[in-house]
């Protein structure tokens, strides 16, 4: 799977293995829902594509699964790893 051509193969975070079966699992950071000027030299207009092209890829990566019968789950990274372990739980672990 690619998003835009060949040179740029779509990969996923990290494949689980939980309770007899498996899944793909993506760690969403900042960047997935709101503009992120990483270096501080982006303009507003790059900021933008660069939220589009996330979004973009996300939602491929989304239908691909949807597609071929593979879960995905999506959990929140905000930088906080006891929040990112929280969300694992109640979201992928107790369910």
């Amino acid at each position: 799977m690619y998003y835009k051509n060949k040179d740029f193969p779509l990969r996923f975070d990290f494949q689980v293995w939980h309770k007899e079966s498996w899944f793909l699992l993506e760690v969403d950071g900042t960047q997935h829902d709101k503009f992120v000027n990483w270096n501080g030299k982006l303009t507003e207009n790059e900021m933008n594509i660069a939220l589009q092209e996330n979004k973009d890829r996300d939602e491929l990566k989304n239908k691909y699964c949807h597609s071929h019968g593979i879960r995905i789950e999506r959990v929140a990274w905000n930088g906080n790893k006891d929040n990112l372990i929280q969300e694992l739980k109640k979201n992928i672990y107790e369910k």
